[in-house]
């Protein structure tokens, strides 16, 4: 109860501008080796490009990145990894920091094997 309580209200982890993947991906598989996280609670976030990304997994066990402008919620992309699968997850976050990184033109959301985003607005 206590560490759920820690994580829910942890601060998102300082990212240089320049996102460093590999540096994202050992946080993972290291808060990953601490044990089991229960599905829906947050696993990683950090802040990047003014954005808040949050990384859970959701009742399908599949990954989930959430995309945030202050506590309006932006995208969200579902990426079809399960726990430790970290080569999939990998390319799946780069792909959708690439969309943010772009026009983030609905039209232009990615849809294919690995991912799939959604976008939460007007």
């Amino acid at each position: 109860m206590l560490s759920r309580l820690k994580t829910l209200f942890s601060k998102p982890e300082p990212v240089p501008e320049v996102l460093d993947l590999d540096w994202v991906m050992a946080e993972v598989k290291k808060k990953e080796a601490g044990g089991e996280i229960p599905l829906g609670q947050r696993i990683f976030s950090f802040d990047y490009a003014s954005l808040l990304y949050s990384l859970d997994r959701e009742i399908t066990k599949n990954y989930r990145l959430t995309i945030y402008n202050g506590e309006e919620r932006l995208f969200s992309f579902t990426i079809f990894a399960q726990l430790g699968n970290y080569e999939i997850l990998r390319q799946a976050l780069e792909q959708s920091i690439a969309f943010m990184d772009s026009e983030r033109k609905i039209a232009n959301l990615p849809k294919n094997d690995i991912l799939i985003g959604f976008f939460y607005g007007y």
